[in-house]
């Protein structure tokens, strides 16, 4: 099951981006010295508040898990934070080498001409 989170959300539930570097995801906010996260929230991952305790709150990660991340590592997401600007964007490019031949697949392509966000 895959869930996609989008920068649209209610007030009571808003959405969280990381302050900087990576983030854990606790089972639940009593976690134990040396436990490993149950997940790992990369600096452009996007989590959905559900609860809050103390120094911690829940939230859903971009694959849908739920876990506790501590407040102080995490920032309000702000419309600005996507590197997709609002109104989209317009990719022009030549495929005529693909026709012709040369066998690349899409995440190639968009690597070479510096698009995939």
């Amino acid at each position: 099951m895959s869930v996609v989170l989008r920068p649209v959300h209610a007030d009571d539930k808003p959405l969280f981006i990381s302050r900087e570097g990576d983030v854990p995801v606790w089972v639940s906010p009593e976690h134990r010295a040396g436990e490993q996260p149950m997940h790992v929230a990369i600096p452009t991952e996007i989590l959905l508040r559900e609860d809050a305790q103390g120094d911690y709150l829940k939230v859903v990660t971009q694959n849908g898990a739920h876990g506790w991340v501590e407040a102080a590592k995490v920032r309000p997401y702000e419309e600005n934070d996507s590197k997709i600007p609002p109104e989209g964007f317009y990719i022009q490019r030549d495929l005529t080498a693909l026709i012709i031949g040369d066998n690349i697949d899409r995440e190639t392509l968009e690597r070479k001409n510096g698009e995939n966000f």
